[in-house]
């Protein structure tokens, strides 16, 4: 008798857990729609909001919406969609959800946004019961961008039976290449080593050649080394000698047996030092760290004086600080000093952990001396010679600040520094202003100002241009802040983005802290620009993407408070 009233509770129980979730996605879905149709986007919180409880609903009937989602107008709502779907892998209805998210997404041939955005919920699924379908849109689908996304999402979903189907698109001329390469190296595909170790040197796309070696790095490959020597001194597309650049912290073997694998590596980090390509340098710096070798001081010391006058100073010099333990700024004569009379002494400790930026407003910049800039802009120096502005004009900018500044409009704060700052700007500087936008009204409108097309040099009669035009730029709309440092540091001339805001961004494809410096960071590697937050007039709360976004890229931050 009590078993069966227990049996009665439990499914009773059930049934009414599946009424109020019944009842909940109902009330979702009339709040999607009723924020879908309405003329303006202020709700845009509370719309992802929504998205964010069907994740946590964790059923069939939720991920039935959130596939519906994953083609939202808005591409925060599209990216969230797919995190939650994401997320579902421990739900009891598990296969449900992949089919149903592979049949009604991945198949939707209407939408392309939704075809991309399901592969990568199956990605984040691990949905190895999807691999079928996977395969079949890395296959055949008419988008590269979906046919890279079902090829990453094989590689996450441990898809090791995929791999024939994965190597025979190597040879493809678009990103879906590097991906099938990158999922290769994901599922220990050891037999692929020998296509993998040709597509890095003659692959068609870029990509390919790059991620086959990550791939090959991932596989501990024995061939490793001659292709990063071969990408190295060979490969005319500076990012896949970025990929070869960082790959030499793996390298163990060496390809023709006249030295050590360190010692090869080590050779070819000097050389990547001297690389045309900005960008190449920055990146061997970075992986002079990663291999921390002692070896490794004597080459930054030596790359310090050729660094000067750029803002590759920063880097190198930041790496020292790790190597020895000492912060004497960004001078090459008090470095070099130092070590000639200190090298025959010195022993290289364990790694030091580092958070990669500099916070400015808690007096935590270098205590060396700064030497030569190019100006400052809000206290942050400025050493780099190529560089650009990105301004968030948004209409908040308009409100008063806090502090000494109480009441004074944030923007005419931002105005009144850049004015000083471009007084200051160098005569061999080339620079660049933008402000990226989106509209309130819906569909959304989202598109760039910039005050020239390209960077100029800073003479007396640009600089004053330069500050009448950002006088004149209005205030208004939202400010998506990634994609205006995607579209910015298209430009593979710009190494240095002055990012000023008010607080966090209030659109645009990614708004959370998490997810934004996620996909930046992956977007930044093969562009190896330096962020320098300043946030002005906002409270503390806002300061943490400000933060990490300097962290992750080296850069200074500066929280400006009107104090």
């Amino acid at each position: 008798m009590r078993m069966s009233a227990l049996i009665a509770a439990v499914l009773f129980a059930l049934v009414l857990r599946e009424g109020f979730a019944a009842d909940a996605i109902e009330e979702i879905r009339k709040d999607l729609e009723r924020t879908g149709k309405s003329g303006y986007v202020s709700d845009q919180r509370e719309r992802e909001r929504a998205v964010r409880k069907l994740g946590s609903l964790n059923s069939l009937e939720a991920a039935r919406l959130l596939v519906e989602c994953l083609g939202d107008p808005l591409p925060q709502i599209r990216a969230i969609a797919a995190k939650m779907l994401g997320r579902m892998k421990g739900s009891l209805e598990y296969p449900a959800i992949v089919e149903y998210t592979a049949k009604a997404g991945l198949c939707d041939y209407a939408c392309e946004e939704r075809r991309l955005h399901a592969a990568a919920a199956l990605g984040l699924m691990r949905a190895g019961p999807a691999a079928d379908q996977l395969v079949r849109a890395y296959g055949s689908d008419n988008s590269p961008r979906v046919r890279a996304a079902a090829a990453r999402a094989l590689g996450l979903a441990g898809a090791g039976g995929c791999a024939k189907a994965l190597q025979q698109g190597l040879s493809r001329g678009d990103e879906s290449a590097g991906q099938a390469a990158l999922a290769l190296g994901r599922l220990s595909c050891r037999d692929a080593a020998e296509p993998l170790a040709r597509a890095a040197l003659a692959g068609r796309h870029w990509t390919a050649r790059a991620h086959a070696i990550d791939a090959l790095s991932m596989l501990k490959s024995p061939d490793l080394g001659a292709v990063c020597r071969e990408c190295i001194g060979k490969e005319k597309d500076f990012r896949p000698r970025i990929a070869a650049v960082e790959a030499l912290a793996s390298v163990r073997e060496m390809p023709d047996g006249e030295a050590s694998g360190r010692e090869f590596a080590l050779q070819l980090l000097e050389k990547a030092l001297s690389d045309k390509a900005w960008q190449v340098a920055a990146a061997a710096v970075e992986t002079a760290i990663e291999m921390w070798d002692p070896k490794c001081i004597d080459i930054l010391v030596a790359f310090l004086p050729k660094a000067e006058g750029s803002r590759l100073i920063i880097d190198a010099a930041r790496a020292l600080e790790l190597y020895l333990g000492k912060d004497m700024g960004y001078i090459s004569q008090s470095w070099t000093g130092w070590w000639s009379s200190n090298r025959g002494n010195f022993k290289l400790g364990s790694k030091p952990g580092r958070d990669g930026g500099r916070n400015l407003d808690k007096g935590s910049g270098a205590s060396g001396e700064k030497g030569p800039t190019e100006g400052e802009f809000f206290s942050i120096p400025i050493f780099s010679r190529s560089f650009a502005f990105l301004f968030d004009f948004s209409g908040s900018m308009s409100f008063g600040s806090l502090g000494k500044d109480r009441g004074v409009p944030k923007i005419d704060i931002a105005r009144n520094r850049f004015d000083e700052c471009a007084r200051k700007i160098g005569w061999k500087s080339f620079f660049n202003i933008y402000i990226c936008r989106e509209d309130f009204k819906w569909p959304i409108k989202r598109w760039m100002e910039s005050f020239q097309n390209d960077l100029v040099p800073a003479s007396p009669a640009i600089k004053s241009a330069a500050s009448k035009w950002v006088h004149e730029a209005e205030v208004k709309g939202r400010g998506p802040f990634y994609d205006g440092l995607v579209q910015v540091t298209e430009n593979p001339r710009i190494d240095t983005v002055f990012l000023l805001a008010d607080g966090t961004p209030s659109s645009g494809t990614y708004v959370d802290r998490e997810d934004f410096l996620e996909a930046w960071v992956a977007e930044n590697r093969f562009r190896r620009v330096m962020v320098c937050p300043v946030m002005i007039g906002s409270s503390g709360t806002n300061a943490g993407l400000m933060k990490a976004l300097a962290q992750a890229t080296g850069g200074f931050y500066m929280h400006h408070k009107g104090e």
